[in-house]
């Protein structure tokens, strides 16, 4: 980027000499694609702002809560660095010449005839060019003092940023029914901490002009780029003026190339081989010259394939990747083109295919899957997820930080987004899968936590699966839906989805044995009826060959669960010849703590758990000849 500065005189006139400029009303928003207030307050902002159009230039962060937005996505970095120069909370929020507005994502006729009406020191113009190939730009700034008197203050900083005047998606690419998006910033060209601006005397002009500004690659549509800019006192974040230049009429050789993406997978899950295949499509009414066209894998470009053949106005061509093994988990394969000759509309020229689900090839005895090794709400490490279009990464607004695993002892989980689930745009269905297969032996155990309640008497379905030929045909052994699912009561409002506290979780047992001497994968099927929130923890298959149940009549229990000092455990079981041990063990197999009894029938013993740290344990009481098994949970 090149930067040339002039200090300009003007020619002013007696009766200008003595005058301030007209203030331009700067409004900056902070919204969201998944934002549920965002979706009511919007349509009211544009209709107020579309009624002040000659007086307001605006500015819109898509941020990074409480839910998916790709827009945040092409530039976090810097959406993040307005949030935090303001202190913003929560969205969506106004902000009209610095200052916070009344109310939630709400704009006032009064403020913006307040700020209009009242002059500003400085005039703010900007305009810009962009280059034949759209790769970059040529900004052009002018602040002007049509005051009397020189004008320097310390504090004020110089804003520019590069924005899409509107952004249309085909289906709303957040959890709202939201398509739209206005004034979206896509870079600050000076970075968000902007730039000096020196001492400017009355009548007098500070010009600045960027060239070969580099166009980032995560503009949508070029017919709707513009510019804005403004000057910011830091000390108060008071904006002194503002300015906006408008989309250029564009014409030229532009292509228009979008991409399907496709490839033959087979759908065994143990099956890696995988050939990458496209086809690009151009749409415009210009030829494409060439293109580089790329694959990724799980976001790494793995492949390129440059062509200088050309692509004939609305015609098609399929490019073929060489085959790849494709790793165990998740993987999300996608593709992108770019024409030689520039493209208006680069929306369209990445694409991705629903996740590609593969397991590991070694089975395990033991699984434990805790999954706090991963953010919470987000794809685990431990599965593959294979979640409809549309939630394929279960990306969901779960930004609890602490005390979001099952029984408030820890702090991650699978969270499973209900509430943005919408049936309508999404299938009901989708699963995922233990990445590790099970080797079945005597004695095998499946166990997991959850919580969930319902929306409305809605019946969201959770099943679980084990196949034993490698996810060709599962078996359902546990199958529950709505308010014999739920754990807790239901919240039903709109602006509030269901986090469980510590005591709204259960536990499932799950008995193996008819698989014993299999490898058996485990899948959690989910159909939703876009009701509230599920949430999984604690996944865990134990090979115990000594493990019975209790005779009828009999029966041992734990409690209270969670504990935090002492875990009572009550007997009522038929007396023994031989003395009754009891081994806890972490969620590792790792041995903490044990205790000797002596013979017992009906008795309660207190076991201190104070030495525990925080989390899911398991309890095994030898009865001499017998075995049980009992989890219970420390929360500190």
């Amino acid at each position: 980027m090149k930067k040339t500065l002039l200090l300009i005189v003007a020619v002013l006139s007696c009766s200008l000499g003595f005058s301030q400029s007209q203030r331009m009303v700067f409004m900056e928003e902070f919204t969201q694609a998944s934002c549920p207030p965002c979706e009511t307050t919007t349509p009211a902002l544009n209709a107020m702002i579309a009624s002040n159009v000659d007086k307001i230039v605006q500015l819109r962060y898509q941020t990074s809560w409480p839910g998916v937005d790709p827009m945040n996505a092409d530039n976090p970095t810097e959406v993040r660095s307005r949030v935090d120069y303001y202190g913003v909370d929560g969205v969506p929020a106004v902000f009209v010449d610095g200052v916070a507005q009344p109310g939630i994502g709400e704009l006032s006729q009064s403020a913006i005839d307040a700020s209009y009406a009242s002059s500003a020191p400085l005039k703010v113009e900007v305009s810009h060019t962009l280059a034949e190939n759209l790769s970059s730009a040529t900004v052009s700034l002018v602040v002007t003092n049509e005051g009397t008197e020189a004008y320097a203050v310390a504090s004020n900083r110089l804003r520019i940023a590069f924005i899409e005047e509107i952004i249309s998606f085909d289906t709303p690419p957040g959890s709202t029914s939201l398509v739209d998006f206005e004034a979206v910033m896509k870079t600050f060209i000076t970075g968000t901490d902007g730039m000096e601006i020196p001492s400017i005397a009355a009548g007098e002009s500070w010009e600045m002009t960027w060239t070969d500004v580099v166009v980032d690659e995560s503009i949508y549509d070029f017919n709707n780029f513009a510019v804005v800019a403004f000057i910011q006192n830091d000390a108060t974040s008071a904006i002194i003026n503002g300015a906006h230049s408008k989309p250029l009429e564009l014409s030229g050789t532009y292509s228009d190339l979008s991409v399907l993406g496709s490839g033959e997978s087979n759908d065994d899950l143990c099956d890696y081989a995988f050939v990458p295949s496209v086809q690009i499509v151009n749409s415009a009414d210009n030829d494409a010259t060439g293109y580089t066209a790329h694959v990724l894998i799980n976001g790494e470009i793995t492949q390129t394939l440059t062509s200088t053949d050309a692509i004939a106005a609305g015609a098609t061509t399929e490019v073929v990747f060489d085959e790849v093994t494709l790793p165990a988990g998740a993987t999300i394969v996608s593709y992108n083109a770019i024409p030689n000759n520039g493209d208006l509309y680069t929306a369209n020229n990445s694409g991705r295919i629903p996740s590609i689900g593969k397991v590991s090839q070694s089975p395990v005895a033991m699984v434990e899957s805790s999954f706090e090794e991963d953010v919470a709400g987000f794809q685990s490490a431990s599965t593959v997820v294979l979640m409809p279009e549309g939630l394929s990464d279960t990306r969901f607004p779960f930004n609890v930080v602490s005390g979001l695993g099952a029984y408030g002892t820890s702090d991650q989980c699978i969270a499973i987004g209900v509430w943005f689930w919408d049936t309508s745009t999404i299938d009901p269905d989708g699963s995922f899968t233990l990445v590790d297969p099970i080797t079945v032996e005597s004695g095998t155990q499946l166990s997991f936590d959850y919580a969930y309640t319902s929306f409305g008497s809605s019946q969201d379905r959770l099943r679980v699966q084990l196949s034993s030929d490698c996810g060709v045909t599962w078996n359902t052994e546990f199958n529950m839906a709505g308010s014999d699912l739920a754990t807790a009561p239901e919240v039903n409002m709109n602006t509030a989805f269901f986090v469980p506290t510590e005591d709204q979780w259960e536990t499932v047992e799950i008995d193996m044995a008819s698989y014993v001497g299999e490898e058996v994968l485990v899948r959690f099927a989910i159909t939703s009826d876009y009701g509230d929130n599920m949430f999984i923890d604690n996944i865990g298959v134990r090979n115990s060959t000594d493990v019975t149940d209790l005779n009828v009549g009999e029966s041992i229990n734990v409690y209270p669960n969670p504990a935090s000092q002492v875990v009572n455990v009550a007997f009522d079981i038929e007396p023994s010849n031989s003395n009754v041990n009891i081994t806890v063990m972490d969620i590792l197999g790792k041995t903490v703590q044990t205790e000797q009894l002596g013979n017992i029938s009906s008795a309660s013993h207190a076991m201190n758990v104070t030495k525990l740290q925080t989390g899911t344990y398991i309890m095994y009481i030898d009865l001499g000849e017998r075995q049980i098994v009992k989890r219970f949970n420390v929360s500190k």
